[in-house]
């Protein structure tokens, strides 16, 4: 039978009906005693008896046993066992449907995204009353518009209403979300729409992107027209320090998607919204071009914007950066004398990210020239004491970093009682391989972050240098510390400690067994000398390099407080106070503001779109589908498609008893009106 209750018990309520009946057959007229002073002229009229009477309102009849009905129907749990078919009464089976349309900013190329719209409409119009669709908007993120539903003119306002966004295109969040619904779903029919450009840049490959068991992928391929696709990728900004000021370069990259060159390209620098510079450029096919501006002063904080005319996909023709001054590190390199401070003096000047601010001092350390220091080399000297050795101790407690290189001076100085809570280890005095033309170094830390600049190939021969004489440590004790193998990041073809590490609160020390000059080693004529100066100076300030733009679908995490966040297109986001997270989602720059200081902007934070998306390289569907899809049999932790659904899940998701009882109380309510009116009326009455 294709009609069941989950309740029919409750159906024996509908022989309540009878009562109406009941009630209209043994309906008394009212008797009212009127006094008469005689009773001569009034006829008498016998009572009729009950089983005399009939029915005379049959219309309000009928109403109240319909209502009962109605009513011990919808507490009785209606269902149809049937699976909803079509319309067209072929047969087909009810549909979970979820149409994912592409927003990312490629499908701004001609009038790719109005081919996706009009795609969706269409697919929604083919829904049947017993289809449920939802809609998914994704681009580097993915998000639900609607929960499934027939409602196909709340779909189509949906779709009407989306917009093309900033950010890049990625399958797996939409698939994720996709696959969430579809689980959830009990009809016989699941099926995912994917409408996009489908590039080949948005798949990595996820393998937990999969849809649930059964679930039919389905895709529409919109294309444009093949157009010139010029790309700004990168901002480098190298930054050098003359004459004690920091000065910045800024250098764009440009990229020309196309197979064919774009010349005269104007390539312009805005800072703080005015011009300041600009250049022209022939861009080569299939190719990029470097352009570097006039190099410039940085006392405050500076937004930065580099423009490229508009062309197919606008999008990626400007980009964004923070330019914040101070970037510089301090470094102070002491030394017995200025010819030993030369090589390494000389080498941290050369360096452009980060650039190093160097101060050069011979003989004693003042607390003068700690001042605004991030790193101390101490180059075959003696850790000052006194007020001065204070002051270096702290700093190295506070994060900043120390560099110790152990020469014959400094290996027979008094150690002082500063130096022996810095130092990693202590001197025991001097080995000399002169006569054996060196020792290089044996083994060497290659993951630790001062060496795995030489992890690649070509990318120095650490090896290649020699130590012709060499400070013994002794490596197992250092006064109040226990010394362990994790603390010697290299070792000499000796086997004697050769570079050690110390973390003393935020900071970080650095002992090297040797100095930085050429009387001990040749190190500063080998090839890695200047990264492995680098390398040690970096470390030892504790720098990582810092984006100055991140990328549209970033998540930046905020110090906590209370902030209101104004994007580019100034719509304001309140932050969470405890755990203040700003999601990305529209390029150019944002601004943090003190919510209780007058809005004070706390922080500026530059998005810029991600330059993948301006690869237009298009992805096999089949493939994709292949990668997503998963066979009926195949193994899932998802519903199988095929399993049939219960009754109560059915019952439930029909929900005709909710009908039922509001036909019924509205019935009941149409039937004290009538009852009302016909009571005011006379009833005829036969003779």
């Amino acid at each position: 039978m294709p009609f069941a209750f989950l309740a029919p018990l409750f159906l024996a309520a509908a022989a309540a009906i009878v009562v109406p009946i009941i009630v209209h057959l043994r309906r008394r007229e009212q008797r009212e005693s009127i006094q008469f002073p005689s009773l001569m002229f009034l006829r008498r009229i016998p009572y009729r008896s009950t089983s005399q009477r009939r029915i005379y309102q049959w219309p309000l009849l009928l109403l109240r046993i319909l209502a009962l009905i109605l009513i011990a129907a919808a507490f009785a749990r209606p269902l149809l066992k049937r699976d909803r078919v079509a319309a067209s009464g072929r047969g087909s089976p009810a549909r979970t449907l979820v149409i994912a349309v592409d927003r990312s900013y490629s499908m701004g190329v001609g009038d790719r995204f109005e081919q996706a719209k009009k795609a969706a409409l269409d697919t929604i119009a083919t829904l049947r009353p017993v289809d449920r669709a939802t809609i998914v908007a994704f681009d580097a993120n993915a998000r639900t518009l609607i929960d499934p539903t027939s409602d196909r003119a709340t779909l189509s306002a949906l779709v009407n209403e989306m917009k093309i966004g900033d950010g890049g295109t990625r399958y797996a969040p939409a698939v994720k979300i996709a696959a969430g619904v579809l689980d959830a779903s009990t009809d016989a029919a699941r099926e995912m729409l994917i409408i996009s450009d489908m590039q080949r840049s948005g798949w990595d490959g996820d393998p937990t992107a999969k849809l649930p068991a059964g679930a039919v992928l389905h895709t529409v391929v919109v294309s444009g027209r093949a157009a010139a696709n010029l790309a700004i990728t990168d901002i480098q900004v190298v930054r050098t320090v003359v004459d004690g000021r920091e000065r910045i370069t800024p250098t764009a990259r440009i990229v020309n998607r196309a197979a064919t060159p774009v010349g005269s390209v104007r390539v312009a620098l805005e800072l703080d919204g005015r011009p300041e510079q600009s250049r022209t450029v022939e861009v080569p096919a299939s190719g990029a071009v470097n352009v570097e501006f006039t190099p410039f002063a940085l006392t405050t904080p500076v937004r930065a914007v580099v423009r490229i005319p508009d062309d197919a996909v606008p999008a990626d023709n400007e980009r964004s950066a923070l330019l914040e001054p101070g970037s510089a590190l301090g470094v102070l390199v002491v030394g017995p004398n200025a010819a030993s401070n030369l090589f390494a003096s000389r080498s941290l000047e050369l360096a452009k990210e980060p650039a190093f601010a160097v101060t050069e001092r011979t003989g004693a350390v003042t607390v003068e020239d700690l001042k605004g220091k991030s790193v101390v080399i101490l180059n075959d000297v003696a850790i000052p004491g006194g007020v001065a050795g204070a002051r270096l101790a702290e700093m190295v407690e506070a994060g900043g970093g120390l560099i110790v290189a152990m020469g014959e001076r400094a290996s027979q100085a008094r150690v002082t009682t500063e130096g022996r809570g810095l130092l990693p280890a202590r001197p025991t005095g001097v080995t000399d391989r002169s006569r054996d033309g060196g020792v290089p170094f044996g083994t060497i830390e290659r993951s630790h972050p001062v060496f795995d600049v030489f992890r690649a190939p070509r990318s120095g021969d650490l090896l290649a240098g020699r130590f012709y004489r060499h400070t013994q440590l002794d490596e197992l004790a250092s006064d109040s510390i226990v010394r362990t193998a994790s603390d010697v990041l290299a070792r000499f073809g000796d086997g004697g400690a050769a570079l050690m590490e110390r973390r003393v609160g935020q900071g970080r020390v650095l002992l090297l067994a040797a100095p930085l000059d050429n009387y001990w080693s040749d190190l500063p004529v080998q090839p890695f000398y200047l990264p492995l100066m680098h390398r040690m100076t970096m470390y030892a300030a504790g720098w990582k390099q810092e984006r100055e733009a991140r990328v549209v679908g970033d998540v930046v995490a905020i110090t906590p407080g209370e902030y209101v966040a104004v994007s580019p297109a100034g719509r304001r986001i309140t932050l969470a106070a405890d755990h203040p997270m700003l999601p990305l989602d529209e390029r150019g720059f944002y601004e943090v503001r003190d919510a209780r200081n007058n809005g004070r902007v706390m922080q500026t934070i530059a998005s810029n779109v991600d330059v993948g998306e301006s690869d237009l390289t298009p992805l096999d569907p089949a493939e994709f589908t292949a990668a997503v899809q998963v066979p009926a049999g195949g193994v899932t932790t998802s519903r199988d498609a095929a399993a049939p659904a219960s009754e109560t899940d059915r019952e439930r998701r029909q929900s005709l008893w909710w009908y039922l009882m509001v036909a019924g109380f509205a019935l009941l309510a149409v039937e004290t009106v009538v009852s009302n009116r016909l009571s005011r009326r006379p009833v005829r009455r036969e003779a």
